[in-house]
């Protein structure tokens, strides 16, 4: 980090390891030319110490927690979780998030609530939460007031995307065009994201072949992903396809 303090000019920094602690990332903050930063961690040991200054931070604009360890605990998840919620200048933001059980059994993941604390976060522009993440069902459904949200990958969270949560997304989320709710547990609930350009439903345990049908109105639509779903097969994609090629 030291080397970094002298580099007056600097406007863009990406950190991967060294903020284990606050004085050193509040001192990058304090660059006179700093105008963005970008934060990655894989660590939850580094990453709790110094949540309480990522708010401190305004030129902090995207940060990514992958948490390769064994899910950490409860309290240290919690911290985490609390850093990012205060860190209402974040544009970009990917994040894996769970806890591990109260017993202390590391091999076993506890859910966790994690999109209610994301709520505030209404500067977000592209929010990516990992599919080795564990949430609680439905969670997804307190990511609504994200408005500003042009990407959004929730793949591989199963129950926490459910049809009402997938249905009030659809509803407010109207900035969208990048969307990945693949192995969710959604049906045809998207048709009203018609600004929608790439969309991924890859092993979406709800999707029909009528699920299908009923978002032949995604007329800009240029990318749709639906491997592994059990009731859509290879023509029934050809037929979406036909059908919203005219309505262009």
């Amino acid at each position: 980090m030291s080397a970094v303090l002298p580099l007056q000019q600097l406007q863009r920094f990406a950190l991967s390891q060294g903020f284990e602690e606050r004085l050193p990332l509040l001192q990058v903050a304090q660059l006179p030319s700093l105008q963005q930063l970008s934060l990655l961690c894989w660590n939850a040991s580094e990453a709790a110490p110094s949540a309480t200054a990522w708010a401190h931070v305004l030129q902090l604009c995207a940060l990514t927690i992958m948490l390769e360890e064994e899910a950490p605990p409860q309290s240290t998840m919690t911290a985490i979780l609390d850093g990012i919620a205060a860190c209402t200048q974040l544009t970009e933001l990917h994040l894996k998030a769970s806890a591990a059980a109260p017993n202390g059994d590391d091999s076993k993941r506890q859910a966790v609530a994690v999109c209610g604390k994301l709520g505030g976060l209404t500067n977000l522009q592209e929010l990516c939460i990992s599919g080795r993440s564990k949430l609680v069902a439905g969670d997804a459904r307190a990511l609504t007031t994200l408005t500003g949200l042009t990407e959004l990958n929730l793949s591989g969270l199963g129950a926490a995307v459910n049809d009402a949560a997938a249905g009030a997304l659809a509803r407010s989320l109207k900035q969208l065009q990048h969307l990945n709710l693949g192995r969710c547990e959604l049906g045809d609930m998207l048709g009203q994201l018609t600004q929608l350009t790439t969309l991924g439903l890859c092993s979406s345990s709800g999707l029909t072949q009528e699920g299908l049908m009923l978002l032949t109105g995604l007329t800009r639509l240029q990318q749709l992903w639906v491997g592994g779903c059990a009731q859509v097969t290879d023509n029934h994609v050809e037929e979406f396809w036909a059908a919203v090629r005219p309505k262009r």
